[in-house]
């Protein structure tokens, strides 16, 4: 473990190096002197790391807790992802009238509840209509 941690920082060190050295880097890492572009990463990795979390700890209550049907823990994936890319154009439409701070407040926020909602899921209720979907889709639908 301690291993793989070392040969990720050197791998990440020599990255930073070359970026630097090349005339058209990938990733032009001035970009991180502009604070604003840095607290937008930054909290663009914390949403993705919460929203990914959400859906692994969905896909483990679906698969190994209640011995749902992989093929059938698909479809319910795509169901409950498909009201993220439905609110695309909404969201485009929201960043213009509002500051991001607040949309992504209110992403975070929805992401939150959606998660705790779909903590008080009943294991033994193998239906997910009704309250399954309801709890899980916040997450999905999140600005």
């Amino acid at each position: 473990m301690m291993g793989a941690l070392i040969v990720g920082v050197a791998f990440l060190v020599t990255f930073v190096v070359i970026e630097i050295r090349v005339p058209s880097p990938l990733l032009d890492l001035r970009l991180f002197r502009i604070r604003e572009f840095t607290v937008s990463s930054a909290v663009a990795v914390i949403g993705m790391f919460a929203f990914l979390g959400a859906c692994f700890a969905t896909s483990m209550w679906l698969g190994p807790v209640q011995h749902q049907n992989p093929l059938y823990t698909g479809l319910l994936f795509l169901l409950l992802q498909g009201p993220a890319f439905a609110m695309i154009p909404l969201i485009s439409r929201l960043q213009n009238r509002f500051a991001a701070r607040g949309l992504l407040t209110a992403g975070f926020l929805t992401i939150a509840a959606g998660g705790l909602l779909a903590s008080n899921n009943d294991v033994t209720n193998r239906s997910v209509t009704g309250s399954f979907f309801r709890r899980c889709s916040s997450v999905s639908v999140s600005p």
